[in-house]
C-alpha cells in the first residue's frame, strides 16, 4: 500500500513503479514470515497492475511466477490456477500472442468446467474462447462460444444453487433455457 501511495503522490514513470513492487515482492519472499498463499496473491495483483498499466511485456515474467507459485499451493483444479491462467490469456491476447491466448483460456475453461467452481467463471472463459476464435477466423467456434456463454450467466442470475451437472445445465440453447423459465431470449 506504501508503495502505491508513493507513485500516486510522486507521480513517478510506471516503469519505476514496476521496479519498486517488483523488489517489493522479492523482499516480501524473502522474509521469514512470508506466507507463500500471500505471496502468489500479491504477485498476481502486481501482475495485474503491470498489465493494466501497459507494460504489457514486463507483466509477463510476473505472472508466469503467480502461475508457477499458484501451481505449487493449489491443487492444479483449482479457482486461483484457473484465475491465474485465465489472466495470462488476457495479458497474450492485449500482445497479440493468439496461439498462447488459445492455449491459455481453453486451460482456464477446462479447468472452471471440470470443477464446477462458478456459473460466471465458466461464461468469462466461453465468453473470452469467443474473442479469441473470432480473431484466429474460426467464426463458427466464436458463434458456439457466444451461445454457450450465455447458459451460465442467464441462469447465475435466475437461481444460485444451479446444479451444473445436471442435463439443464448441458443445453446449448440460450433460447431453449429462457423458454424453460417462461421468458423469451
Amino acid at each position: 500500500m506504501e508503495l502505491f501511495r508513493y507513485w500516486v503522490s510522486t507521480g513517478c514513470e510506471s516503469r519505476e513503479m514496476v521496479a519498486a513492487y517488483t523488489e517489493a515482492l522479492e523482499s516480501y519472499a524473502r522474509s521469514p514470515s512470508c506466507d507463500q498463499k500471500r505471496l502468489s496473491l500479491l504477485t498476481l495483483k502486481v501482475a495485474e497492475y503491470v498489465r493494466d498499466s501497459g507494460n504489457l511485456k514486463e507483466a509477463v515474467p510476473l505472472f508466469q511466477r503467480a502461475l508457477v507459485l499458484r501451481q505449487k499451493i493449489y491443487t492444479h483444479l483449482s479457482a486461483e490456477v484457473a484465475q491465474t491462467v485465465n489472466e495470462i490469456g488476457r495479458l497474450y491476447y492485449r500482445l497479440g500472442r493468439n496461439a498462447e491466448t488459445l492455449e491459455m483460456w481453453e486451460q482456464a475453461y477446462a479447468i472452471r468446467e471440470e470443477t464446477s467452481f462458478s456459473l460466471s467463471d465458466i461464461g468469462v472463459s466461453l465468453n473470452n474462447l469467443g474473442l479469441i476464435y473470432h480473431r484466429l477466423g474460426r467464426l463458427e467456434d466464436a458463434e458456439r462460444a457466444y451461445q454457450q456463454c450465455t447458459l451460465p450467466y442467464i441462469y447465475y442470475v435466475r437461481c444460485a444453487s444451479f446444479d451444473l451437472k445436471s442435463p439443464l445445465f448441458r443445453w446449448h440453447s440460450a433460447q431453449d433455457l429462457c423458454k424453460f423459465f417462461g421468458g423469451r431470449a
